[in-house]
């Protein structure tokens, strides 16, 4: 399988259409993973909220909402969320990696098997991120950026979710404006779909929508993650993978009397 993009150090814009290229070939599979791991649950939850919000007059219906519904809808956050963010990571990863992408319920049954790891990492970084935009917003976005790799890192090399963290943390601050950048872009692609739901009067369409709405939020941050991490792994580490698969396959066609060993080319 042809990579949609070169596997080398990535400008913003570059790493921007790598993502989104990526996206766009793989979109009907992350759909499909969508509706069986992460839509069901939300629209689920967010229906019962609405149900609870119509009817906030009853004393006995808001204790109910902060005793069974919020501790659900912030459940599926912090679990449902970051596994079907992982099959996604496991599903364009390898399509940028020149790999045939795994089955859809392979992706899912991967992200399930490093199900409390996932969730773990995440649950520091939504905490961080969580804390961060109680103050002002902006210390949010920062600490959105510092781990925007999380998920690569933790299913691509570390599979202990503090070093993943750390790893994570330690090549966003060495390409902090890049990761910045795209941090900004995911949020003002979630705040334009979410302002679509508010088009709709009906409150029960509007929750099915949201639903709809994160999911595809979801698939654009992971989409965009994944092609930073692969750049700035590739930044870090002086690889320009490309090249090198280029090199291996001349040196295979290459003559006996021809040597095989890979060297980089001359600048």
């Amino acid at each position: 399988m042809d990579a949609p993009f070169p596997i080398r150090p990535l400008r913003i814009p570059d790493t921007l259409d790598a993502g989104l290229e990526t996206l766009r070939r793989q979109f009907f599979k992350l759909l499909a993973i969508a509706a069986i791991l992460f839509i069901p649950w939300s629209a689920w939850t967010n229906l019962v909220m609405v149900q609870y919000a119509e009817a906030r007059q009853d004393p006995a219906q808001v204790f109910e909402v902060l005793v069974v519904v919020l501790p659900i809808q912030l459940g599926t956050l912090v679990t449902i969320s970051p596994v079907y963010c992982a099959a996604m990571v496991r599903v364009l990863n390898a399509s940028m990696l020149h790999r045939k992408p795994p089955s859809i319920w392979g992706a899912i049954l991967f992200a399930l098997s490093r199900g409390p790891a996932i969730i773990f990492a995440s649950s520091i970084v939504m905490l961080a991120v969580f804390l961060g935009k109680m103050f002002f917003v902006l210390p949010g976005m920062f600490a959105e950026a510092a781990f925007l790799a999380v998920l690569p890192v933790l299913l691509l090399e570390q599979g202990n979710p503090l070093k993943a963290i750390g790893r994570a943390f330690e090549l966003s601050i060495k390409h902090f404006p890049k990761a910045i950048v795209l941090t900004m872009v995911v949020w003002a692609v979630e705040f334009s779909l979410g302002a679509v739901k508010f088009l709709i009067p009906e409150t029960h369409i509007q929750a099915l929508l949201t639903s709809v709405v994160q999911s595809c939020a979801y698939m654009i941050s992971m989409s965009l993650a994944v092609a930073f991490y692969l750049s700035s792994r590739a930044q870090s580490e002086h690889l320009d993978l490309d090249l090198m698969l280029l090199e291996i396959a001349r040196n295979t066609e290459a003559p006996p009397d021809e040597p095989t060993g890979w060297s980089p080319s001359p600048l």
